[in-house]
């Protein structure tokens, strides 16, 4: 539809970016007429496309470093993983067990994708009933999940941050308006937009030396989902 416009540039927003991408021939053939297009908060791997994404492997690592801060050593994950956000935060969420020495539990991660996302609440609530005697902290994938998480162990019966600490991701609009302040990492989503939007413009405007691609850091947000453990 978009080359049918015949539009000037193009912002993307990649949707199962850790999956193979069947349309690929489209991107393709912006390349082919030069119209510049840009990706942002993922990329297709398939593609060399500049493209503007927070650094997903720091933000889950930031998280999982923070709970094991906090003393907690028995720490679970919710991951999307058709998306390559998913895949990154995983990556992150590893690499702080393996510098901190803890143990990987597979039983410990709950994966979703874009197919089972309908029947995440349910799925979550199993999850932590399965898990309640071990888990101490979750990573969520994101706020959304994150609030998810909230709901079910309100109807579990499971006291937040007492007996589960939660961090979400990327400091949204909906973790900003609950009723529960929700421990979470920052995620630049205006300053991305205005970013892919500039880059567009002065390729556009023929300026080279452009970033072939950029990352965004995320900061902690500290709410009130984390406890620390305290060993006596």
């Amino acid at each position: 539809m978009m080359l049918s416009y015949g539009v000037d540039g193009l912002i993307v927003e990649p949707t199962k970016s850790n999956l193979y991408n069947p349309n690929i021939a489209y991107y393709l053939s912006f390349k082919e007429q030069d119209v510049p297009f840009t990706m942002i908060n993922a990329f297709y791997e398939e593609l060399e496309v500049p493209f503007f994404c927070l650094d997903d492997v720091q933000s889950s690592y930031l998280a999982t470093r923070e709970l094991i801060a906090k003393g907690h050593t028995q720490i679970g994950i919710i991951a999307k993983m058709d998306d390559l956000q998913g895949k990154y935060r995983m990556k992150g969420y590893i690499k702080a067990l393996g510098e901190a020495k803890l143990r990987f539990h597979p039983e410990q991660v709950l994966s979703f994708d874009t197919a089972s996302k309908p029947d995440l609440s349910s799925n979550v609530a199993t999850y932590l009933d399965e898990n309640r005697d071990s888990l101490t902290a979750i990573v969520c994938y994101n706020d959304e999940v994150g609030l998810e998480v909230v709901h079910a162990c309100r109807q579990l019966g499971i006291s937040i941050p007492d007996e589960l600490s939660i961090i979400g991701q990327d400091n949204s609009y909906i973790a900003k308006n609950a009723n529960i302040r929700l421990t979470t990492l920052t995620h630049p989503q205006e300053q991305m937009g205005r970013d892919a939007a500039d880059w567009v413009i002065k390729n556009l405007q023929g300026k080279k030396d452009l970033p072939t691609n950029t990352y965004y850091q995320p900061v902690l947000v500290e709410g009130e989902t984390v406890k620390e453990i305290v060993v006596e």
